[in-house]
């Protein structure tokens, strides 16, 4: 370690350079996170917004066809098109919830192990002091 690197407290110069660039990836990592996340939203929004126009128009269609149907077998048949349809709506409606959760889950997961890949990799270069001692004698091995 040359004395160019150190300050006067023997710590490295390019230490707060090295926190700043962490703390700043890190409000990269959060921004994109939320930037998914309402997208997502974005997106369920819009399916919801389409599945609830369906509805309306299976039970309007469905209503006329009761007026017009000639005997009580066809009545029950448009009824039992007009539920199935429904219960396939809920259905979607659950899933997409559902969903939400699992996605966010998945981008936290990998949001987390970028910034700690990006950590190991300046351990090791010696950029940035572990911040444990279980990682010291892995830095001095991969020093010599």
């Amino acid at each position: 370690m040359s004395d160019l690197n150190l300050s006067e407290s023997g710590v490295r110069q390019s230490d707060s350079v090295h926190a700043l660039a962490a703390i700043v990836h890190q409000q990269e990592a959060w921004a994109s996170a939320q930037g998914a996340l309402l997208s997502r939203v974005e997106t369920l929004w819009a399916d919801w917004l389409h599945r609830r126009r369906n509805a309306i128009a299976a039970a309007s269609g469905s209503f006329q066809a009761m007026c017009d149907c000639h005997s009580l077998g066809e009545l029950v048949q448009i009824r039992q098109r007009w539920l199935a349809g429904a219960i396939e709506r809920s259905v979607a409606d659950a899933e997409a919830l559902v969903s939400i959760p699992i996605s966010l889950g998945e981008s936290a997961t990998r949001a987390r192990a970028r910034p700690a890949e990006a950590t190991t990799r300046l351990v090791r270069q010696g950029k940035v002091a572990p911040s444990n001692s279980a990682e010291a004698p892995n830095q001095q091995v991969a020093a010599e």
